[in-house]
């Protein structure tokens, strides 16, 4: 199915995520679920106290469109969903060595879409990152559709759209 969506660099209003959520019939913690974030940073975004960054929503947007189905209690699976959409918000540790991840959060690097951005000669001017972490990372992201020194554009860690652990 291809999607007519165009990614914008403006988030949506309180108003546009409870309706949207509502539309999907989904809980506040469903909806989060749908898109890798938590109950609480979805209460966050509908009460207007935090803004949700616009690859959220155009993620939450392209799930709901394409369809979510129930898999058996609170577990949901998308029938189709973009995957780079989805990928760009993971975390990149799951993969990878300690040594490799280890540097990379020393470095403050959290997220698939920090470190596509990074060059190989920006990674390797990191501490402790050798060229068989390089090999590592590239073989990595090569396995998503993506490589070392992407560009793009408008994007913001999701870190500065979610509300502090704390909250």
């Amino acid at each position: 199915m291809a999607h007519t969506h165009i990614m914008n660099d403006e988030s949506p209003t309180p108003e546009q995520i409870r309706a949207a959520r509502k539309a999907a019939g989904l809980t506040q913690a469903e909806a989060g679920q749908a898109i890798h974030a938590t109950r609480r940073a979805w209460q966050a975004w509908e009460l207007g106290t935090n803004r949700m960054h616009p690859a959220f929503w155009e993620l939450f947007k392209i799930k709901t469109e394409d369809g979510i189905e129930r898999i058996g209690g609170s577990a949901l699976r998308m029938k189709s969903y973009a995957p780079l959409l989805d990928m760009l918000v993971h975390k990149v540790f799951e993969s990878l060595s300690p040594r490799t991840s280890n540097t990379l959060r020393t470095d403050g690097i959290y997220y698939v879409g920090e470190l596509v951005q990074r060059t190989e000669n920006e990674l390797l001017s990191i501490p402790n990152m050798g060229k068989k972490s390089i090999n590592e990372l590239k073989d990595a992201v090569a396995q998503h559709g993506l490589e070392l020194g992407m560009h793009l554009p408008g994007w913001v860690s999701p870190d500065e759209y979610l509300p502090p652990s704390g909250s």
